[in-house]
């Protein structure tokens, strides 16, 4: 769950509240004297959230798919008619902000939000470095390290992130990186 200072958690919970009440909805989880503080604050951040453009929940985590074809022109908006603002290429990871099919929201390692064809998006399988990332033979910052990667570079997700860590292939060789050098997870 995502850290919020007293302050932030109050607002959220009256936001919550005054939605309730004025929906003139009832029941456990709208406009009711039962409603709890914990579903007033949930329902508060919601809608902070979607104001703000963030995931849904507090607690999302963020969704990532990556470019599927060989090279995939980012929009200003979701139209053919929009100007274009970068093109990536195939497998470069990209996090999901949402749809409105054809078109999906993404947000690129730099933090830019575009948009871009849905039907140009696979599964991600591959992670970018975030900096200068350190690749060890095993998941221990005291495993030898087998290479490093500039920020940028590329690489296979083997495995899913545990522990901290992340099991990667770059040019045929394998090795596992610290979760925090590396984005699109």
């Amino acid at each position: 769950m995502l850290a919020m200072s007293p302050d932030m958690a109050a607002l959220c919970a009256s936001i919550g509240t005054t939605l309730a009440h004025r929906s003139g909805a009832s029941g456990p989880l709208m406009g009711s004297e039962s409603m709890t503080t914990a579903t007033r604050i949930r329902l508060g951040c919601l809608l902070v959230a979607a104001a703000l453009g963030l995931p849904a929940t507090a607690a999302a985590a963020a969704t990532y798919l990556e470019v599927a074809v060989a090279a995939a022109v980012l929009f200003d908006a979701p139209s053919d008619k929009a100007n274009k603002r970068f093109i990536v290429t195939e497998a470069t990871p990209l996090e999901i902000l949402s749809n409105l099919p054809p078109w999906t929201k993404v947000r690129d390692i730099d933090g830019s939000v575009s948009w871009i064809r849905s039907g140009e998006l696979r599964n991600a399988g591959h992670l970018l470095a975030v900096s200068v990332a350190t690749v060890h033979a095993q998941p221990s910052d005291t495993s030898p390290a087998r290479f490093r990667v500039a920020r940028g570079v590329l690489l296979e997700r083997l495995g899913e992130p545990g522990g901290g860590w992340i099991e990667i292939r770059h040019q045929g060789t394998t090795g596992f990186v610290r979760s925090e050098q590396v984005w699109g997870h």
